[in-house]
């Protein structure tokens, strides 16, 4: 059955946030929302997002238009229905086009621990200055052999929607921590500019999130390479939220905590612990959080 949002409120501060960088209000809200819930309507979409066959959207699933569910896209396009619907249909049709990555059992958190435990990809549970969620990255880390890009992939999206189930990140947004010590130009080598344009595809314009910024710390001289060809994935919005910090990450200190962040970045935490994060996202799973459920339309 689906949830209505009832006398549905915002902590205070938070709400104040919202109002002010989103532009929500109770009645933006309601009026968003009933107008999100009509062009699904008239899009005829089924569960996946699809066109349905049948002519009705009744095969829609409570979850994929439960209120909860459809503020995570109002938010992160400014409560702009006809952008946010876009977003609606884009992550679903990323699924529905990547079945054999993103479906089944392919997305259990069991599936894809071994990335988390070695840190090539993770979070911290502190927030930058912003009150932002934080994600990590130490693609030095990363083995080839061992972690394929496929699996990469599916732990990103595993770990954005445990991030988004979060209603301070649907409005603070989400930022990453790309720390290349150690990342080899073999390691470099290894990557796949399917990876990439799949990875921006995602990010840019098929999940329901605010990615606000990407700081990179420790990069070798082979970064740009790199670089160039991310950037040409990206909207101009987003090249200009990457920043290039250098061999110093206490300069981390301007947009974080340090006592939020590991060692290694300049911190004054203990060195990161992917399996303390894989250990996060599991727990989420298990308390049935929605973290894969809403791919099972795809199965």
């Amino acid at each position: 059955m689906m949830t209505a949002l009832k006398e549905y409120t915002l902590p205070p501060e938070l709400a104040a946030v919202a109002q002010r960088e989103l532009s929500e209000t109770p009645s933006t809200r309601r009026a968003s929302l009933t107008e999100m819930r009509r062009k699904i309507s008239e899009a005829g979409l089924d569960a996946d997002g699809s066109t349905c066959t049948c002519g009705t959207a009744e095969r829609a699933t409570d979850q994929v238009q439960d209120d909860a569910f459809l503020l995570r896209f109002l938010r992160c396009k400014k409560f702009n229905v006809s952008r946010s619907f876009s977003v609606y249909e884009a992550y679903h049709h990323f699924r529905r086009d990547n079945t054999q990555l993103l479906a089944g059992d392919s997305l259990d958190p069991q599936a894809v621990r071994h990335v988390w435990e070695a840190g090539v990809i993770g979070g911290l549970k502190s927030r930058d200055k912003k009150g932002r969620s934080v994600m990590v990255g130490f693609p030095g880390r990363w083995d080839p052999s061992a972690h394929s890009l496929e699996d990469v992939l599916r732990a990103l999206v595993l770990q954005l929607e445990h991030l988004v189930e979060s209603e301070e990140t649907q409005i603070n947004g989400i930022v990453l921590i790309a720390d290349f010590a150690g990342f080899s130009l073999s390691q470099a080598k290894s990557l796949r500019p399917w990876y990439f344009q799949m990875m921006t595809s995602l990010v840019q314009n098929a999940f329901p999130a605010r990615f606000k910024g990407v700081y990179i710390v420790n990069q070798p001289w082979y970064i740009n390479i790199l670089l160039s060809l991310l950037r040409g994935f990206l909207s101009e919005k987003m090249n200009g939220r990457i920043k290039l910090i250098g061999s110093n990450p206490a300069a981390l200190h301007e947009y974080f905590h340090p006592e939020s962040l590991p060692k290694e970045l300049g911190g004054t935490q203990p060195p990161y612990s992917g399996s303390k994060w894989a250990k996060t996202i599991e727990e989420a799973y298990e308390r049935g959080v929605n973290v894969v459920s809403v791919s099972e339309g795809y199965r």
